[in-house]
């Protein structure tokens, strides 16, 4: 029997994402992330896939809103998208933690 023991590493990166009728992808290879925060800084709203999570499942946010994703336990986000609707524009800043 193993037993799996996770800890972070306090590692911390910062991204800003121009996004404008089009989605844009933010992968963790190749490390998982235990916690990734989405803000949208506007002006309008997008959509946030995390992993597998189609557009359809998509969570959204309204402008200067923030989510954020991940569990304490172990890390299991490997992908972050945002997507804005065509003729929408924003800028969205994702931090993560592994």
């Amino acid at each position: 029997m193993a037993l799996e023991v996770w800890t972070p590493e306090g590692i911390d990166e910062e991204q800003s994402i121009a996004v404008s009728g089009s989605r844009q992808e933010l992968a963790a290879f190749p490390y998982k992330w235990f916690f990734v925060e989405v803000y949208n800084e506007g002006p309008d709203e997008v959509k946030v896939m995390t992993n597998a999570r189609s557009l359809p499942n998509a969570i959204t946010l309204a402008n200067r809103e923030t989510r954020r994703f991940g569990t304490e336990k172990k890390p299991t986000i490997w992908r972050v998208e945002v997507y804005a609707d065509a003729g929408k524009t924003a800028s969205v800043k994702i931090r993560t933690e592994r």
